[in-house]
């Protein structure tokens, strides 16, 4: 009776095809890691600037979408501040911390990549403001990781938003419809 055995080459191609496949599932999972990352952060600043509108026209205040640059000792990111009620201060607001409105950094890898705001007065840099009344500043707002993009695109009669997968250059204007 003869008794067949594997040799040291036949075990060696084996571990190599082992090797590559589970690189290949490696590589994979590393991309939708990092494309899930991105999908998320681009949908939690959507959450936040539909808040701050929601805010501004359910309380009649002025509130606004601050991003920040990535900096020395800061991340990038955001944060949601509301005009002070105080009369004695002129034009001070307030952040909000709870909840959706907390401020949040962007997760490694993802930044904005431009950022396209048409002001109203008193809005300068990057700052997105929503108005009592519904208005917000017309901006387009881009996040990305390197190699995708999301926009946000914020139409300014309205206020309303829409995200979209895709690199938009301008600012709506004051006819774009969102919501088709």
């Amino acid at each position: 009776m003869k008794h067949r055995a594997f040799t040291l080459i036949e075990l060696m191609v084996v571990v190599a095809v082992v090797g590559v496949l589970a690189g290949l599932a490696v590589s994979s999972f590393h991309g939708s890691s990092s494309k899930a990352t991105l999908d998320e952060a681009a949908h939690g600043l959507h959450v936040a600037v539909r808040y701050a509108h929601q805010y501004a026209v359910t309380r009649q205040r002025v509130c606004r979408v601050v991003l920040i640059e990535a900096g020395r000792d800061q991340e990038p990111g955001y944060r949601l501040e509301v005009e002070t009620t105080d009369p004695d201060v002129d034009d001070a607001y307030t952040v909000l911390r709870s909840g959706v409105t907390r401020p949040t950094d962007l997760p490694a890898r993802v930044r904005f990549a431009q950022v396209l705001i048409e002001g109203s007065e008193g809005s300068e840099g990057r700052v997105v403001t929503f108005q009592p009344t519904g208005e917000a500043d017309s901006s387009v707002i881009q996040l990305t990781d390197g190699h995708r993009t999301w926009s946000l695109l914020i139409e300014p009669n309205t206020g309303r938003s829409k995200l979209v997968n895709r690199v938009v250059g301008q600012t709506p204007n004051l006819r774009e419809d969102l919501d088709a």
